[in-house]
């Protein structure tokens, strides 16, 4: 399962948005100046972090691709069960997001 770029930007823009709304709500009687520069720190953080991490993805896949071809043809791919659900339940992580984002 690949996520695109795209998928990535519109999780860490939700998570922001969804941050910054929270954030807002709670201090809404404080200073609204000083808040609002906060949770813009706060937010640029959190983006530079999810930036930084993205940018840690490979851009081309063909190594872990033919890696895998190798451990299939030799019989020595073993996927455990654990790693498969953690990929379904963040797979429908980020749907929702998106989809909560988009509406």
């Amino acid at each position: 399962m690949k996520i695109s770029g795209n998928q990535v930007e519109s999780v860490i823009r939700a998570y922001t948005e969804k941050k910054m709304k929270n954030n807002q709500e709670s201090d809404r009687n404080d200073n609204l100046i000083m808040d609002d520069v906060v949770l813009l720190c706060a937010a640029a953080i959190d983006v530079k972090k999810f930036h930084s991490k993205y940018q840690e993805i490979p851009d081309t896949r063909d190594k872990i691709i033919s890696e895998l071809k190798q451990k299939i043809q030799n019989h020595t791919y073993d996927v455990k069960g654990q790693m498969i659900v953690e990929k379904i339940i963040g797979r429908e992580i980020a749907d929702l997001l998106i989809d909560k984002d988009e509406t």
